[in-house]
């Protein structure tokens, strides 16, 4: 998700129920104007990254845990 401060912010959660936040900087999506926005989830370094229009945006260590992908992705 985003918010009004141009933050992406994203709660995966693990197979125990467990969440793990990450908030990237502000101002890393501008309001009004179009992004393409992903994210991905490097389990064996225990790194989540957000990128914007494919460069990095921000990076953040939420370390090693089974993220559950059996749920819709909100």
């Amino acid at each position: 998700g985003t918010d009004a401060g141009g933050r992406i912010q994203a709660n995966l959660v693990d197979t125990g129920g467990n969440s793990h936040f990450a908030v990237s900087p502000n101002n890393v999506l501008t309001a009004g104007i179009w992004a393409h926005v992903a994210m991905s989830y490097d389990r064996a370094a225990g790194q989540l990254i957000f990128y914007v229009n494919g460069a990095l945006a921000s990076q953040h260590a939420l370390g090693m845990f089974v993220p559950q992908t059996t749920y819709p992705l909100y």
